[in-house]
């Protein structure tokens, strides 16, 4: 199923009408590897932010650099 958009806009589907109502742009979801999920979760219109550790390489250039943290204490 991963990467593919559809399982993320499949969780989106089951909260729409619920009380807690929830959409995409509410959404940030938080990956360690760029092509797991990180694309996916971009393509439906969520906010993503990808964990990069590495000191040795830059992230790939198709991820935002704004969407790039290096550690779980940088989100906000």
């Amino acid at each position: 199923m991963k990467p593919h958009a559809s399982i993320f806009q499949s969780t989106f589907a089951q909260l729409q009408g619920d009380e807690r109502d929830v959409n995409t742009s509410q959404f940030l979801h938080v990956e360690d590897h760029p092509t797991r999920d990180y694309k996916a979760v971009k393509a439906i219109g969520a906010h993503a932010r990808l964990v990069w550790r590495s000191t040795q390489k830059n992230p790939p250039v198709d991820v935002q650099e704004a969407d790039v943290v290096p550690t779980l204490l940088q989100l906000e």
